[in-house]
C-alpha cells in the first residue's frame, strides 16, 4: 500500500515469489504483471522467467512462450540478469506441450542451437511426465530433422519404450527393425543393445502370452500376426545374445508350434537342436527333442526324414528308457519303409544293446529275414538264426523253437531246451556236467556259470546264487558283465533280503570292478549298495576297499564322497578316535559334504576339551570357523548342534562384555562418574553388536540366550541409575541430579523391555525351546523336558 514505486514494485515481487514458491500461480501472476509493468531493473529477466512459468502451470501457453521469447531478447542486454540459458532448457517443454513444435524448430534455428538435440530432450520430459503420446509425436518430428545415427538410435530407443507401455505393437515392431538394422551394422552402444534386447524380450513374452491364451484364438489373423512378430522378435535376439541363442531358437519353436505351424515349429526346433549341441547344452537339447516329437505326434503328414532326424537326435540324447523303447520301433520302421535295409538292422542293434530282453526285437528280426527271404539271400538268413541262437538277440521261446537252429554245443542245447521246457532240475544236472566236460568251450562254461546263477536265484537258493555269479562274472569280460548286470543287481538284492548281507555286497563289490573300465548306471548303484550293506554290518574295511576299487574306476566323486562321511560315521561309532579324525579332515575339503562335517569337528572339540588337550581344540576350533563360514557364504544347510555350538561361543564374548559392565560401578566427582557413564552406555552398545552376531548364526537357543544377557544388562544398569545417589550434595543437587540421571535409567529400561519382547516373538514366531524361553515366560510355563540322549517321548496314555 506504499506510496513509494520502489518499495511497492519489491513488495509484489516478493509476496509473488511466495505465491510461486507454494504453487499458487493464479494468485502470483497478477502480482508478477503489475510489478514488472512499472519497473524494470536487472532482476526483470528472473522475474519474468518466473512470470512464464506462471503462465505455463495455469496453461496460458501463448503467453509463456511469449514471455519466455523476451526474457531471451532481454538476456542479450548485459544490463539485465543473463536468463538464455535457462530460457534454451525449458521454453522446449513449453513448445512441446502446447503443440507448437514447428514454432520452437524455428526458435532454436533462429538462436542457431542443434534443435534435433533439444527435441530429443523436449521428448524424453514428456515421457517422464507420461505424457506418450505429446513424447512419440516430438520424437517423430525429431525424426525429420535428424542430423546423424547416433541421434536416431537415441529417439529409437525411447520409442521402443513408449510403445511397448502403450501396447502399441505394431509400431514397436517398425522400429525394432530399424534398430535391430543398426545393430547389425555395429552402431550401438552396450547400454543400447540391453534396451533394444529388454524390449524385444518383454515384448516377445508378451505376444507369446496373447498367442497362447484364448483371447485371440477365434481371431486367427491377429493371433497370426501375433505369433509371427514374436518369432521375429525371437530371431533377432539370437543374434543379440548369442549366450542364450538356442534358449530363443527354441522360444520361436514354441511360438510356432502353438498356431499350428508344424513344419516352420520342427525346422526351428531342429536349428535349436544343432545350436544347443554344438555349444554342449543338455537342457535346451533335451527340450528342442521333445518340441520335435511332439509336432510329428500333432502333424501325422510329416515327412519321413524329419521323423527319422527325430527319432535319431532322441535316442543320441537318450538311449534307453521307456520312450526310447518305442522310439527304435518307430525308426526301424521308418527305414524300412525307405527300403534302407542296413539302417533298419543297424537300430535293431541299437535297441538289442539297451533292451536285450525285450521281445519287440523278435518282429524286427523277423521283417527283416521276410526281405531276406524275398530277395533270395540265404546266407543272411542263416546268419540271423546263428546270431539268435549264441544270444545276440532275445525272442521268444516258440520262435526259437519254430527256428530250430542254433549254433553252440549240443550240451547247451539239450540244457536250454529242458530250461524252456520250466525242468530246472534237468538244467541244473546239465550246467553241472558241462562243467565238468574237459571239452567244454570257455564260452560254453562261462555261459553256464551263469545260467546256474539264475537258476538258483530263481530256485530261491541263496547260497549257490551267490557262489555261481561271483565265479561266472570272474570269467566274464566286460561285455557279457554290462549285458547281464541287470541280473546279477537282482541277485545282490536276493542275498540282501536273505540277510547275507556279506554275500551281497561281494556281488555288487564284484559287479563295480568287473564294469571297471566304462561308465555305466548300473556300476554306480552297485557301488552305492555294496558300499552301504558293508557299513550295515559294520565291515569298514571291506567299505575302504570298494572306495578304492571306486576311485580307480572314476565313480563319481560325490558317490565315493557320501560312503566315505558313512565310513567316518561308523568309526566314530566304533570310537576309533584316530581314524575319525582322518577322515574329518579329509572330508572337510570335500566341494559337497564340507558342512556336514561340522558335527563332527565339534564332537572333536568336545572330546579334546574333556581331556584337556589345548592343541587340538585350538586347531579343530580354527577348522570349525572355516567350515563354518564357508556354509553361511555358500548357504550351505549346517545343523542345529552345529548353530547352537558356534552361538554358544559367541555367547561367550556377550558374557565376558557383561560382566565388564558389572564390574563398573558408578561414583562421584563428576568427571569420574561421566566418564564411567560414557564406558558403561559405550559397553551395552559393544553387547548389542555381540548379540546381533550371535542371532546371525540362526540358533534358536542362541537367540534367546543374547535376548537374555542383553535384557539382564539393560536392565541391571538402569537400577544401578535408579539407585545411585550422590554423595555429599545438597538436596537440591541431589534432586536435580536424579532427575536428570533417571532419564537415562527409563530409557534403559525401555530398551531393556524391548528386547524382552523381541525374545518373546521370536519364541512364539520361530517356536524356539531354550532354557531360556522361562526367563521371559513371566513363570507361566513350568514343565520342563531334561535333554537326554535316549529319552522317548510319550503321551500321557504312556504310549510312545
Amino acid at each position: 500500500k506504499t506510496r513509494d514505486k520502489k518499495s511497492k514494485v519489491k513488495s509484489q515481487i516478493s509476496l509473488a515469489e511466495v505465491y510461486y514458491n507454494q504453487r499458487k500461480y493464479r494468485k502470483a501472476i497478477p502480482l508478477y504483471e503489475r510489478a514488472l509493468g512499472r519497473y524494470e531493473d536487472k532482476w526483470w529477466t528472473k522475474d519474468s522467467f518466473n512470470l512464464a512459468w506462471c503462465y505455463f502451470r495455469v496453461y496460458k501457453y501463448n503467453k509463456a512462450i511469449d514471455k519466455m521469447e523476451t526474457v531471451y531478447k532481454r538476456s542479450k542486454d548485459s544490463k539485465f540478469i543473463d536468463m538464455r540459458d535457462q530460457v534454451e532448457r525449458d521454453i522446449g517443454l513449453f513448445y512441446a506441450t502446447s503443440n507448437q513444435v514447428q514454432r520452437g524448430i524455428n526458435f532454436y534455428k533462429k538462436i542457431d542451437v542443434d534443435f534435433t538435440g533439444k527435441l530429443l530432450q523436449i521428448g524424453l520430459s514428456l515421457k517422464s511426465q507420461g505424457k506418450s503420446k505429446q513424447a512419440n509425436k516430438v520424437f517423430k518430428t525429431a525424426l525429420k530433422y535428424v542430423k546423424n545415427d547416433k541421434q536416431k538410435i537415441s529417439i529409437y530407443i525411447e520409442q521402443l519404450a513408449i510403445y511397448e507401455s502403450s501396447a502399441w505393437y505394431n509400431s514397436h515392431n517398425k522400429v525394432a527393425r530399424e534398430v535391430y538394422r543398426y545393430f547389425k551394422q555395429g552402431k550401438l552402444s552396450r547400454e543400447q543393445i540391453s534396451a533394444l534386447q529388454f524390449q524385444l524380450a518383454k515384448v516377445a513374452a508378451i505376444l507369446q502370452k496373447q498367442v497362447v491364451g484364448k483371447t485371440y484364438r477365434r481371431l486367427k489373423s491377429k493371433r497370426l500376426a501375433k505369433a509371427n512378430q514374436a518369432i521375429q522378435y525371437f530371431d533377432y535376439l539370437s543374434n543379440i545374445d548369442q549366450k542364450k541363442i538356442d534358449e530363443y531358437l527354441y522360444l520361436k519353436a514354441e511360438t510356432a508350434f502353438a498356431i499350428r505351424q508344424y513344419t516352420k515349429a520342427f525346422d526351428y526346433y531342429k536349428e535349436c537342436y544343432v545350436v544347443s549341441k554344438q555349444r554342449g547344452l543338455k537342457s535346451f537339447r533335451n527340450r528342442s527333442i521333445e518340441g520335435m516329437l511332439a509336432v510329428l505326434s500333432s502333424f501325422r503328414k510329416a515327412p519321413t526324414t524329419s521323423k527319422i532326424y527325430a527319432f535319431e537326435a532322441s535316442l543320441s540324447e537318450t538311449p534307453q528308457g521307456k520312450q526310447a523303447n518305442d522310439i527304435y520301433q518307430r525308426l526301424f520302421q521308418n527305414y524300412i519303409d525307405q527300403n534302407d535295409y542296413e539302417r533298419a538292422k543297424s537300430t535293431l542293434n541299437r535297441f538289442v544293446k539297451y533292451y536285450p530282453r525285450d521281445l519287440a526285437q523278435e518282429a524286427m528280426i523277423a521283417r527283416l529275414m521276410d526281405i531276406n527271404r524275398k530277395q533270395g539271400d540265404n546266407a543272411s538268413v542263416r546268419a540271423w538264426i546263428a546270431d539268435i541262437d549264441t544270444g545276440k538277440f532275445f525272442v521268444s521261446n516258440k520262435y526259437k523253437i519254430k527256428l530250430q537252429e542254433l549254433l553252440t554245443t549240443m550240451q547247451i542245447e539239450d540244457v536250454q531246451k529242458d530250461l524252456g521246457k520250466g525242468k530246472k532240475k534237468e538244467a541244473l544236472v546239465g550246467y553241472h556236467k558241462l562243467l565238468k566236460d574237459p571239452y567244454s568251450t570257455k564260452r560254453s562254461k562261462i555261459n553256464a556259470k551263469y545260467n546256474l546263477a539264475a537258476l538258483y536265484y530263481e530256485m530261491g537258493d541263496p547260497y549257490n546264487a551267490h557262489k555261481w555269479s561271483l565265479s561266472a562274472m570272474d570269467e566274464m569280460q566286460y561285455k557279457d558283465v554290462k549285458k547281464f548286470s541287470g541280473s546279477f543287481a537282482s541277485i545282490a538284492n536276493f542275498l540282501f533280503t536273505s540277510l547275507l548281507f556279506n554275500e551281497s555286497a561281494e556281488v555288487g563289490h564284484k559287479l563295480v570292478t568287473k564294469l571297471c573300465s566304462r561308465r555305466s548306471k548300473r556300476r554306480r548303484l552297485a557301488f552305492k549298495n555294496a558300499a552301504y550293506t558293508y557299513l550295515a554290518e559294520g565291515n569298514v574295511d571291506r567299505a575302504r576297499e570298494l572306495v578304492s576299487v571306486g576311485k580307480k574306476c572314476k565313480v563319481r566323486s560325490s558317490y565315493i564322497e557320501d560312503i566315505e562321511y558313512e565310513i567316518m560315521r561308523e568309526y566314530y561309532a566304533k570310537e576309533d578316535v584316530v581314524n575319525y579324525e582322518k577322515y574329518i579332515y579329509k572330508l572337510s575339503n570335500s566341494s559337497t559334504l564340507y558342512n556336514r562335517v561340522i558335527d563332527d569337528v565339534i564332537n572333536m572339540i568336545k572330546l579334546n576339551y574333556k581331556y584337556n588337550n589345548k592343541a587340538k581344540v585350538k586347531n579343530f576350533t580354527s577348522l570349525l570357523w572355516k567350515l563354518y563360514y564357508k556354509s553361511k557364504k555358500n548357504r550351505k544347510d549346517i545343523s542345529l548342534m552345529g548353530l547352537d555350538f558356534v552361538a554358544s561361543i559367541k555367547l561367550e564374548s556377550m558374557k565376558k562384555t557383561a560382566e565388564r559392565i558389572r564390574a563398573i560401578k558408578f561414583r562421584f566427582p563428576e568427571k569420574v562418574f561421566a566418564g564411567t557413564q560414557k564406558q558403561k552406555l559405550s559397553l551395552l552398545t559393544q553387547l548389542a553388536e555381540n548379540a546381533s552376531e550371535v542371532q546371525a548364526t540362526g540358533s534358536g537357543k542362541g537367540i534367546i540366550e543374547s535376548f537374555k544377557i542383553l535384557n539382564e544388562s539393560y536392565s541391571e544398569v538402569a537400577t544401578e541409575i535408579f539407585e545411585f545417589v550422590p554423595a555429599g550434595k545438597s538436596k537440591e543437587y541431589t534432586a536435580a541430579f536424579k532427575k536428570d540421571f533417571n532419564q537415562v535409567g527409563n530409557q534403559l529400561k525401555q530398551v531393556a523391555t524391548q528386547y524382552k519382547g523381541e525374545a518373546k516373538r521370536a519364541i512364539e514366531k520361530n517356536k524356539i525351546l531354550s532354557e531360556s524361553n522361562f526367563y521371559f515366560q513371566n513363570n507361566k510355563v513350568i514343565v520342563r523336558y531334561p535333554e537326554h540322549e535316549n529319552f522317548v517321548i510319550m503321551d500321557r496314555g504312556g504310549q510312545r
